[in-house]
This record gives C-alpha cells, structure tokens and sequence, in this order.
C-alpha cells in the first residue's frame, strides 16, 4: 500500500516561504553539495501590469532565502509604472514603485542602452 501524505492548502506567502525553506532543507541533507539555487526571471516587463505586480509579491516572499538568488532582467521602469498604477487602484495611498524595487531588490544593475549602429558591426 502506497504511503499517503496529505496537505493542506497553503494560502499566504509566509507559508509558501516556510514550505520552500523547508524543501530546500531536506534537499540540501540529501546534496551536501548543494550551495545555492538561482532564479532567473526574465520578460516579467511584458507582462500586464497585474501580473507584473502578482509575480513582484511572489519574488518578495522567497527573496529573503538565504540559499536563493534572484536575477530578475527588465526594464524597471515598465515595473515602476506597474507598481504604481496596481497599487494605487487598490488604495488610496500612493505607492512609490522605485522605493519598493530598493527594498525588494538588494543590488540593481542598470545596463546601458542598445546602440543601433553597433548591432550592425
């Protein structure tokens, strides 16, 4: 007979992140080896500004696992924006969207623009 395990249903972010700290424990006692795990998120600016600001409050609830590492590529200012305008549909307090990006980001490394002509040589 197969051994069974049931689970309830994680609802808040603090229980994802305790699930995942978890997983990550059992993970690193089976891979001693195991040093970090890197995340790479890329086209979260060519999302709707709703998804932009759901997949933003996922990020922050893992972004503090200390066995985790976020390379999140984009134009912050699409975030910026996206931020501010979904925020503040829900509130009436105005959300400042490059203060969150500080708090939710440790290092941002803005990368200079595309130059036409040197895509040609």
């Amino acid at each position: 007979m197969a051994d069974v395990k049931l689970i309830n249903p994680i609802e808040t972010a603090d229980e994802y992140e305790d699930l995942f700290k978890e997983e990550i424990a059992n993970y690193k006692k089976s891979h001693p080896e195991f040093r970090k795990l890197v995340v790479i998120v890329d086209d979260l600016d060519r999302l709707s500004a709703k998804k932009v600001v759901a997949a933003l409050d996922a990020i922050k609830a893992f972004v503090d696992v200390d066995e985790c590492i976020f390379i999140v590529t984009c134009d912050e200012n699409i975030l910026i924006n996206a931020l501010e305008k979904e925020k503040l549909n829900k509130t009436t307090e105005y959300i400042d969207g490059e203060l969150f990006l500080d708090k939710l980001f440790h290092f941002r490394m803005p990368l200079p623009p595309i130059i036409e002509s040197d895509m040609k040589k």
